[in-house]
């Protein structure tokens, strides 16, 4: 996932996360269902474990980037604050 700012990508991997989570969702109720025969059992079980396995990398990617999203908050935060003392300190 390269380009855009780091707020899109934020966005779109919340967006991935809920779209995975109701299909795993959806196929849970089908593993409740008594009429799917064992083979789609097993088919469905497989998929809900991949699902899961592709929630948690997106999960972890997540996190990474709210880290680098704090960072660069901070770090903006700083540079604001060294344009104001410096124009408190030659304004005076």
């Amino acid at each position: 996932m390269t380009g855009g700012s780091i707020i899109s990508q934020i966005e779109l991997i919340d967006s991935e996360i809920a779209d995975h989570q109701k299909r795993v969702d959806r196929i849970e109720e089908d593993l409740h269902r008594a009429d799917t025969s064992d083979g789609k059992q097993e088919e469905l079980r497989d998929k809900k474990t991949k699902l899961l396995a592709e929630m948690e990398e997106r999960r972890l990617k997540l996190k990474e980037l709210r880290r680098e999203n704090r960072k660069t908050s901070m770090f903006s935060a700083i540079i604001v604050g060294l344009m104001f003392l410096t124009y408190l300190i030659f304004s005076g």
